[in-house]
């Protein structure tokens, strides 16, 4: 454990790692004296994340922390730069289509500098992104997607082409909620990332926390940076761990319950009604993916607590998928008995009419809620007399209406998740 005090306890020296052993409590404890964390499992998640890197197995972590602007990811992220000094690691500020395959002959390309080794891209900040048009962007994602399957490149008009085809990568990047309107990653990168949404809460105590700091903020990042490359040098990603069946278990069910939530579908533009059916994901990826974080957890400490594994699983997923068909299954899977029309899940949700009607047709189409048509009466008033018999009746008019209901039967994809 680390004993020394407080502000001489980390070594300045980025390639010492002799001395106490560093467990993950002290990496919490110095992020504790500098962040405002009081949720660990964004530390867990990104540790983790990170360990993966030393694997070979066609499958990898591509994490992307999804937060408000100024909530602290970005710090978060740097705290790993000191993995570049030593090559573990690739910092990328800026993001262009030439960035990893630039197809020009002889140019020193991100692709030429990771081809062959295991590198974890950290990239702060995704925002630049948002601002590209449609086509870049497309073309950003599609490279991602060939990173992710070990290989990329790039032709130009000049009959040069750029191929890399040894890539093992790992990234963590950080990203603002604008990230769930890019639909172009589902259809581009397909289902390879995996987002982790930091906490919205606590805006007060995270900017005292931010305030206290200004003047101390190369000395906090010096710290995080060391205990970091400290804490993940004493480990290494032991394939080898034991994955029990229980574990298997809640993963075929969380794989399931993503499956779900990514799933995409196109509707009618004017009456947002299915005009095909609707195909969720097979989770064969998100399975090995949860498998590797896991025994990444217990490479970070052989006693990581298999319930706290689960509810990072849980917070992945609920982070991964679309938020407003979250918020929506929560509704029900909260009151599997009550039936909702979308005017009332409106005044619930606080949402729009027609992305709660987009939301319900996709999940009624899998199976996962149950619609009945029913009648109403709009504005119809009936008057009575002293003796409480109907004098007459205010005409008003019928309306047929839609209400959904949790699917209780068998076949519902998500009956009997935990």
């Amino acid at each position: 454990m680390i004993t020394n005090k407080e502000d001489d306890c980390l070594s300045e020296n980025v390639n010492d790692v002799s001395g106490n052993s560093i467990e993950l409590k002290d990496v919490y404890d110095v992020f504790d004296r500098w962040l405002y964390l009081p949720d660990k499992k964004i530390i867990d998640i990104l540790l983790a994340a990170a360990l993966t890197r030393e694997v070979r197995c066609g499958d990898h972590i591509f994490l992307f922390v999804v937060g408000a602007s100024g909530d602290g990811k970005s710090e978060l992220i740097r705290s790993f730069e000191d993995l570049v000094s030593v090559g573990k690691a690739m910092k990328l500020d800026q993001l262009t289509t030439k960035s990893i395959a630039s197809g020009k002959k002889g140019a020193r390309d991100i692709g030429s500098q990771i081809n062959g080794k295991d590198i974890l891209f950290l990239i702060p900040d995704l925002a630049n992104l948002s601002s590209m048009n449609k086509d870049f962007k497309r073309e950003i994602w599609a490279q991602f997607r060939t990173l992710y399957d070990g290989y990329c490149y790039k032709a130009t008009g000049e009959d040069t082409t750029k191929k890399y085809d040894n890539i093992n990568l790992t990234i963590i990047a950080g990203t603002t909620p604008i990230i769930y309107d890019e639909y172009i990653i589902h259809s581009q990168l397909g289902t390879r990332e995996l987002l982790f949404k930091t906490d919205c809460n606590n805006r007060k105590e995270k900017s005292i926390r931010a305030r206290d700091n200004k003047k101390s903020k190369s000395k906090m990042r010096s710290q995080l940076k060391n205990i970091v490359y400290r804490f993940l040098a004493s480990k290494s990603f032991d394939m080898s761990i034991n994955i029990p069946e229980e574990i298997r278990r809640f993963i075929t069910y969380e794989t399931e319950k993503l499956s779900i939530l990514r799933a995409t579908a196109q509707t009618d533009s004017r009456y947002y009604e299915l005009i095909n059916i609707v195909y969720p994901e097979t989770p064969t990826r998100a399975s090995i993916q949860f498998e590797l974080l896991y025994q990444a957890c217990k490479s970070l400490d052989k006693d990581y607590p298999d319930i706290r594994f689960k509810e990072l699983i849980k917070h992945i997923v609920n982070s991964s998928g679309s938020q407003v068909r979250q918020d929506i299954l929560n509704v029900f899977v909260n009151n599997p008995f009550e039936k909702y029309s979308i005017f009332e899940l409106r005044n619930l949700l606080r949402l729009g009419r027609d992305c709660i009607k987009r939301e319900l047709e996709i999940l009624w189409n899998m199976k996962v809620l149950d619609k009945t048509h029913e009648t109403e009466f709009i504005g119809r008033q009936e008057v009575v007399d002293d003796s409480g018999d109907i004098k007459y009746q205010k005409a008003g008019r019928i309306q047929n209406i839609d209400k959904y209901q949790f699917n209780e039967k068998s076949d519902n994809p998500l009956k009997g998740l935990n």
